[in-house]
């Protein structure tokens, strides 16, 4: 026994030759009509896949959007918190701005009125490390102020006392 493909083939070999018997010309047909039926099938079959597939591809594709889509909003209402947040600092920084410089002028005010009191004073300079007060026979203490500064060797006190010589000498 032959198989379905050698049959046909041996039956369309007969047609073209013009030699085909009318019982052969049916079992043609029907094996035809059994081939476009399987090829039907198989047609059918793989448009399904492929809609199945497209399916998976359209849906996979919608979520990629929508998870664009919340991204793409996500971002948007942070930019918009962020930039009312920003034009409330704006708002706030010149706020302290305005205080900052009435602070300044008030300053400026109050060093112009301390420079017109003490007008033709120069604070008193007093020496570092003071002499303790209650003691007589302290040890000399060393002057901390600049070299030629104005002013006395005094204590707070208006006392005198001498720099530390290297010699060891009083004055």
């Amino acid at each position: 026994m032959t198989t379905q493909p050698d049959r046909v083939h041996h039956l369309l070999d007969r047609l073209l030759r013009g030699v085909l018997l009318p019982a052969e010309a049916e079992q043609l047909a029907g094996l035809v009509r059994e081939l476009e039926r399987q090829v039907e099938d198989q047609v059918a079959n793989r448009a399904a896949q492929a809609i199945t597939a497209m399916g998976t591809d359209v849906r996979e594709a919608r979520t990629e959007r929508d998870r664009y889509r919340l991204a793409w909003q996500s971002a948007r209402q942070r930019a918009e918190a962020y930039g009312e947040g920003i034009m409330r600092l704006c708002d706030d920084r010149d706020t302290w701005k305005g205080w900052l410089e009435q602070e300044q002028a008030h300053s400026a005010g109050l060093r112009t009125e301390v420079a017109r009191l003490t007008a033709g004073t120069t604070p008193a300079e007093h020496c570092g490390r003071q002499k303790p007060s209650l003691t007589q026979h302290t040890e000399r203490t060393e002057c901390v102020l600049r070299p030629g500064h104005h002013g006395s060797h005094a204590d707070q006190h208006g006392a005198r006392w001498w720099w530390i010589s290297n010699a060891g000498t009083t004055p």
